[in-house]
């Protein structure tokens, strides 16, 4: 009777203890990248479109293209969520890459680092942005 008991327990452990380790999360880091491919494309250069992470202050800026933008953020285990950007209004050639550029901002759930690069995930982890240090 006790081995049907020792057997019950090693196989609860076996099935429960068996999770495989989360991937550990890189804490989110301040620090300007540009941006160099918008949902698996690259960009021109000269569209200069970039994001610039402020951990202290929780917000994020910069060049969208044509048009300087800031919006806070949210970020907890790897999850990221960016909140809608306040833009300037004024019109260029890039206006197609910035409208990608702050479609794709909105759809951010989470991030992780690669080399010098950060790769913003939308919610099923397909690269949406990759932004280069």
């Amino acid at each position: 009777m006790k081995n049907i008991g020792l057997v019950l327990i090693v196989m609860v452990f076996s099935v429960f203890g068996c999770k495989s380790p989360k991937e550990a999360v890189a804490e989110l880091q301040s620090g300007k990248y540009d941006i160099v491919s918008i949902n698996g494309e690259e960009i021109d250069d000269k569209a200069q479109v970039d994001i610039n992470f402020n951990t202290e202050a929780s917000r994020v800026t910069g060049s969208a293209g044509c048009n300087k933008y800031t919006a806070s953020y949210t970020v907890e285990n790897g999850m990221l969520e960016v909140k809608q950007a306040a833009v300037t209004k004024m019109s260029c050639m890039f206006m197609s890459i910035e409208t990608q550029f702050l479609k794709a901002m909105s759809q951010v759930k989470s991030y992780k680092y690669k080399e010098d690069m950060i790769l913003l995930l939308d919610e099923n982890k397909n690269v949406i942005l990759k932004g280069k240090k």
